[in-house]
């Protein structure tokens, strides 16, 4: 079975993330335009994980470092970096327009939660749902009242909860 690439476009930037693993651990992070022009908005590789476009095109959240040891940055169309977390090891980040936040799922202890982190780092993460399931943010409702997110459960497997 084949796996397609998630992609996420606005009217002028796609980005592409590829789902298995790179040959070095250490990657770029590019912006490829609609003419085909690679532009790399960090040129220093990096543990590049689960990055995603913000609604407006202009900025990626997203993971640094490895499954257990990572925090969660922001990257400009300029290449700036801006470290949001720290110590936190997220999961997939989701960008919530209307709140301004981002949401992403760790684990601490046992517990695994969505929280939602301000796009500038200031104050600690909100906690949006607890429990002891792995849980993944997945997309945000347009006026951010909802967050679909997914859940695993060993009686049925992976859920699609609101």
């Amino acid at each position: 079975m084949t796996r397609k690439s998630p992609i996420t476009t606005t009217p002028s930037t796609v980005l592409i993330s590829g789902p298995a693993a790179p040959v070095s651990p250490e990657t770029y992070l590019s912006f490829l335009d609609s003419a085909g022009r690679l532009t790399r908005l960090s040129e220093t590789p990096r543990l590049f994980r689960d990055p995603r476009l913000s609604p407006d095109g202009r900025n990626v959240a997203v993971v640094i470092g490895t499954s257990t040891e990572s925090d969660l940055f922001v990257v400009d169309e300029r290449g700036t970096i801006s470290q949001l977390t720290f110590k936190l090891s997220p999961h997939r980040p989701v960008f919530r327009p209307s709140h301004g936040s981002i949401a992403v799922g760790a684990e601490s202890g046992g517990t695994w939660k969505l929280l939602s982190v301000a796009p500038d780092g200031k104050g600690a993460p909100r906690v949006l749902y607890e429990g002891t399931r792995r849980v993944y943010p997945n997309a945000s409702s347009p006026d951010g009242r909802s967050l679909v997110f997914q859940e695993d459960r060993a009686e049925t497997g992976w859920d699609l909860l609101v």
